[in-house]
């Protein structure tokens, strides 16, 4: 395991959306638990990013790779499941 499990996600957390940069390295929407895990490809954890939001869904890179977005529902409580998109800058760029 590259990191361990957030206790505190409860059963919920887990690998969602993946999206691999010009680099190699993988990011990985981690759904319930708020956060991009980055791993490289000597497969060691390159860094995490914290997302303002429990539930990651998905990872895209923005132009040349600057910056990355990151959707979530913005609420999962009742219909309908809008949802969010959260702009940050690249931290393995």
């Amino acid at each position: 395991d590259v990191v361990k499990r957030d206790p505190a996600a409860g059963a919920l957390a887990g690998p969602d959306g993946l999206a691999m940069d010009s680099k190699g390295n993988l990011f990985i929407a981690e759904y319930g638990a708020g956060r991009v895990i980055v791993v490289g490809q000597d497969r060691k954890l390159r860094t995490i990013i914290a997302v303002p939001n429990r539930f990651t869904t998905s990872v895209e890179f923005g132009p040349g790779e600057r910056e990355v977005f990151i959707t979530a529902p913005a609420q999962i409580e009742r219909w309908p499941y809008e949802g969010a998109v959260f702009k940050l800058a690249n931290p393995v760029r």
